[in-house]
């Protein structure tokens, strides 16, 4: 669905990058497999378990923000009628 895709294209931009805020966080976990296909599911298999850890760490925080994120844009249609 466009919707676990829009997920995992978040997941996988900022797990291999590049990404605008590289210069803040620094190199992606997976970036050595930004030119493969699938990036994310190849850096997943390819590197060690301290790697994979970190990247489910990293993962946990940007899908919290993206929660937030979603939340803050979503507007309760029965509060504005009742004005």
């Amino acid at each position: 669905s466009p919707a676990y895709s829009a997920v995992y294209q978040l997941i996988e931009s900022w797990l291999c990058g590049p990404h605008d805020h590289q210069a803040t966080t620094g190199t992606p976990i997976y970036a050595s497999h930004r030119q493969a296909s699938p990036a994310l599911l190849q850096g997943i298999i390819n590197e060690d378990q301290r790697h994979y850890r970190r990247a489910q760490a990293e993962t946990q925080a940007l899908l919290r923000w993206a929660k937030t994120f979603a939340e803050a844009l979503i507007t309760d249609d029965t509060a504005e009628g009742e004005d």
